[in-house]
């Protein structure tokens, strides 16, 4: 293992990388050097470095690249005083190398100008990729730019961010993704323009994959749309205890009209002091946390609020998340769902709204069997069952219907969870669900 040391400052030094005095001035050299897995790439806290053209930084080994204070050699963080890039002049950065594992700390990646540029991460494919209080500096204004984390081809990639800051220079940029990305803690830089939309696949450069947020601070994106238009794969954005920004949107209109065009699910996460919210999105439909018309009795003092698109239908319906429900009882039970219909006492049919569940059905083994309460294919609907009643819920209209979905009588030949799930085939309505399976 070798350490090289980059610094744009040392002028009088031998330029070989060997020590602060005789630092590389440019981070390339010090990555053509670092050839065995291993090798530490040492960046001054005070290096500035602008490339003269569009640069790639093809790793050729597993390099650590860590940023350190030149005084007493302790880890430090570049933040707004130091990069490399480019602080004046269109300038696109890319980090590359095929099958690689790189590990950066305190590094800040800067692009300026004013044309389509963009800093694109993890681009060579099949390679692993882990930033640490790193800062990523998207100060081109160009409306084509981005940030991307972009496997190449048909390759793989992962990149976790751990406490990093994006800065993005037009409303216009996005996250692009063609890989599986984790970012944790961090934020979204009040520095820079509110994206209208935070991540987009809609070119070669994003061709889907997965993005989870946890505890990053998105509270600088008034009115973003989370997951904008959609033509490549089928991206899953998940975010769990993120601080939002106000009046965030889950999914924009999209040109393709079926699943394919990815979902939104968020754990946990608010622009106040709410707490234990659930959130979901895809094409066919919605789900928010309603804490005003609920089942008094309920799970956490609120219900669901499912609201359905004009895509979904009997055929394709909008299908919500698993709710589980421990079970170590062994007879004859009836699991069920709550749901009611504020502003109309019509009952649902079954072609319209049903409950599907899944529960251990067979002895020796894990696997489950699955039950449900819908419509027989191209048979007559029938209304569903009658709830609670309205005096177990509160908030509605007055005018509403209460009801349930239902497996029938199930026994289960094992212990585990007995799951259950709200199945909505009409177009265009809100259906609330109190997401707690009962027996």
């Amino acid at each position: 293992m070798t350490t090289y040391y980059v610094d744009s400052n040392a002028t009088a030094g031998l330029d070989n990388g060997t020590s602060w005095t005789d630092a590389y001035l440019t981070f390339s050299q010090a990555i053509t050097s670092a050839t065995t897995n291993n090798d530490q790439i040492w960046v001054a806290s005070d290096h500035q470095e602008e490339v003269s053209f569009d640069t790639t930084y093809a790793f050729g080994a597993d390099v650590n690249v860590i940023c350190k204070n030149k005084t007493d050699d302790s880890n430090a963080i570049m933040g707004t005083g130091g990069w490399i890039g480019n602080s004046t002049t269109n300038r696109s950065i890319f980090l590359s190398g095929v099958s690689r594992k790189i590990y950066q700390y305190g590094i800040t990646y800067r692009t300026a100008g004013t044309s389509a540029e963009n800093i694109r991460i993890n681009m060579g494919g099949n390679s692993h990729y882990e930033l640490e209080e790193c800062y990523i500096w998207q100060g081109n204004t160009g409306t084509a730019g981005y940030i991307g984390f972009n496997a190449t081809g048909d390759k793989l990639g992962h990149t976790r961010c751990k406490n990093c800051t994006f800065r993005f220079g037009s409303v216009n940029q996005e996250f692009r993704l063609s890989s599986d990305v984790v970012i944790e803690g961090g934020s979204i830089s009040s520095a820079g323009s509110i994206p209208s939309t935070l991540v987009e696949l809609t070119t070669i450069d994003s061709t889907g994959g997965t993005m989870v947020l946890e505890g990053m601070d998105l509270s600088h994106l008034t009115n973003t749309t989370i997951l904008g238009s959609v033509t490549r794969n089928t991206p899953k954005i998940s975010l769990v205890n993120c601080k939002l920004g106000t009046g965030m949107v889950m999914i924009g209109t999209q040109t393709v009209l079926n699943k394919a065009t990815g979902s939104v699910t968020m754990f946990d996460c608010d622009s106040g002091d709410n707490h234990m919210s659930f959130a979901y999105a895809d094409i066919l439909g919605s789900i928010v946390m309603e804490q005003t018309i609920k089942f008094t009795s309920g799970a956490a003092n609120q219900s669901w609020k499912i609201v359905t698109t004009a895509n979904c239908s009997y055929f394709t319906p909008f299908v919500c998340p698993w709710i589980d429900l421990y079970n170590d009882v062994l007879t004859s039970q009836s699991p069920y769902l709550e749901i009611l219909r504020d502003g109309s006492t019509t009952a649902y049919q079954d072609d319209e709204v049903w409950g599907e569940f899944a529960y251990k059905n067979t002895v020796n083994t894990t696997k489950s069997d699955f039950v449900n309460d819908r419509m027989a294919l191209l048979g007559t609907p029938t209304n569903q069952t009658a709830g609670a009643g309205l005096a177990s819920w509160s908030g509605e209209s007055g005018t509403a219907w209460s009801g349930k979905v239902e497996a029938g009588s199930i026994t289960a030949k094992e212990i585990g969870h007995i799951r259950g799930r709200l199945c909505v085939g009409l177009a265009s309505t809100t259906v609330y669900l109190d997401p707690q399976v009962r027996v």
